[in-house]
């Protein structure tokens, strides 16, 4: 004869699962014996056990041919996650066997710890993971990034004897990076084929550097040794050119203020020519501090020939001649930035509609040499 009993129990398996009492309509868990009086554990609705041996011991006994079948009634409630004690390197909460000061402490932080031989590798944080101080961060056989002191970060290879370069933001040569080359770090392409540009507000040149003069009411603005001088290159084409007038102002660039010119030159690479409505003969530039001046450039051809402009005082305005020039350059404003305008003129109809060009050919490249004050 079976009997079936109605009652609460508590199971530790791995844990504590508490089955109470619940209002509605309860759940059922089935547990009853094998042949060989091991637990099976099985929902009203599976054939199947879900758990089979959980206790690796006959303690529900039954006499042969019989099952002992206990009916529960009610939720099964975990409690979880297992509360594991607050630990240190010295006694891990988790540790290696055999190895008792080797694994994973949690202390009462919050935090987590890697421990290895009793020394804490790496701490992990509600705000970050942290490296004890002697520790690195590597990749296997290649770069490691180490810290010998606060604010000092070394970038190095994996034997910690060299390093290649640092890239920004991919491999290719479409973008850059740092190279170390002995003592001097070089601007260069990501992919290492060749040296790219390097930009900064200013940049400081130790070695021509004045010494800085000293005493009461002596005050160094910036630097000193400030690399200031620059060469800048611009190149304007033909469909730049849209204006629905004789003549067409482009601003090539903005001197700041306090900047010396000390030079201009104006290629020619390809002749300009009209595709309908202006004339190919009578196209000319100028250049000047506004529209329309002629004192950096006086007229010039631009339909005639393949020319260069700057390389004689007959080709330049009245502030770039070497007579006019003081101390060897025009400085245009003390106080404010000044453009440069490039004019182009044509002598017989509109050079462009307004919202396009009536120009079919046609580019020109300026270089402006500059040097500005601190």
């Amino acid at each position: 004869m079976r009997k079936f009993i109605s009652t609460t129990l508590l199971i530790l398996v791995l844990g504590t699962i508490v089955l109470t009492q619940s209002s509605g309509t309860p759940s059922t868990l089935i547990v009853k014996t094998d042949a060989n009086g091991y637990l099976l554990v099985t929902s009203a609705t599976q054939t199947n056990p879900v758990t089979q041996g959980i206790f690796a011991s006959r303690i529900l006994k039954t006499d042969a041919g019989r099952a002992l079948q206990v009916v529960l009634t009610g939720t099964v409630t975990p409690t979880y996650p297992q509360a594991i004690p607050a630990s240190t390197c010295a006694a891990p909460s988790l540790g290696l066997s055999g190895g008792a000061t080797t694994g994973i402490a949690f202390t009462s932080t919050p935090s987590i710890l890697n421990c290895i031989s009793g020394a804490t590798i790496s701490t992990l944080t509600s705000t970050g993971l942290e490296l004890a101080s002697a520790s690195s961060l590597s990749w296997a056989s290649r770069s490691k990034i180490n810290s010998a002191s606060d604010g000092v970060i070394k970038l190095s290879n994996n034997g910690e004897t060299d390093f290649t370069r640092l890239q920004f933001g991919g491999t290719t040569s479409s973008f850059p990076a740092l190279v170390r080359s002995g003592v001097s770090l070089i601007a260069m392409r990501a992919d290492g084929g060749s040296n790219t540009s390097f930009g900064a507000a200013t940049l400081a040149a130790t070695d021509a550097q004045i010494t800085n003069g000293s005493g009461t009411g002596i005050t160094v603005a910036g630097n000193s040794g400030n690399l200031n001088d620059q060469i800048y290159k611009v190149t304007i084409d033909r469909t730049n050119f849209i204006a629905a007038a004789t003549t067409a102002d482009v601003t090539i660039g903005t001197i700041p203020a306090k900047t010396r010119i000390l030079s201009v030159y104006a290629d020619l690479t390809t002749v300009f020519a009209c595709s309908a409505t202006c004339t190919s003969t009578t196209l000319s530039f100028t250049l000047g501090t506004s529209a329309g001046a002629t004192n950096i450039f006086l007229t010039f051809d631009a339909d005639a020939a393949l020319i260069q402009r700057g390389l004689a005082d007959a080709d330049l305005g009245a502030n770039m001649t070497r007579a006019t020039m003081i101390q060897g350059g025009y400085l245009p404003s003390w106080a404010s930035p000044t453009i440069l305008s490039l004019r182009l003129t044509s002598g017989t109809g509109n050079i462009g509609t307004g919202a396009a060009t009536n120009l079919s050919t046609g580019v020109i490249v300026f270089y402006v040499h500059t040097a500005r004050m601190p």
